[in-house]
């Protein structure tokens, strides 16, 4: 619980969390600060405050998710952009297909990069 002497910013981050966690709306959000014995004009602003950051978190959740989407595939390709060019090689040796599988191997580079980068925003 957060205290009643903590400032607006500390409030707005702990409720934000709360709504976007599910455990609260924001109207429960409107009657816990009124409940505080807060004027009106602040209470509609910090419930302004926390609708905005939980669209804001909202964001970076799914931001996130698809970062970790990126670093799999990446992961994927970068697997299969160095085994498949190796088995073809042993079987056939032919040089040319090292070529063909650069293209996978440098783009599971870049998703890994990406995917790891969007996973560090949240």
């Amino acid at each position: 619980m957060i205290p009643k002497t903590a400032d607006i910013r500390t409030q707005i981050e702990f409720y934000a969390k709360e709504v976007s966690d599910g455990k609260m709306d924001l109207s429960a959000v409107r009657n816990k600060l009124k409940h505080q014995m807060m004027d009106l004009n602040d209470v509609t602003y910090t419930v302004n405050r926390v609708d905005k950051r939980v669209t804001r978190l909202t964001e970076l959740k799914n931001i996130h998710q698809s970062g970790k989407t990126k670093l799999w595939i990446g992961v994927a390709l970068l697997f299969f952009g160095c085994v498949f060019p190796f088995i073809y090689n042993v079987i056939t040796l032919n040089k040319f297909v090292i070529a063909v599988y650069t293209f996978p191997f440098v783009l599971g580079l870049y998703l890994v990069w990406n995917g790891r980068n969007d996973m560090a925003r949240y």
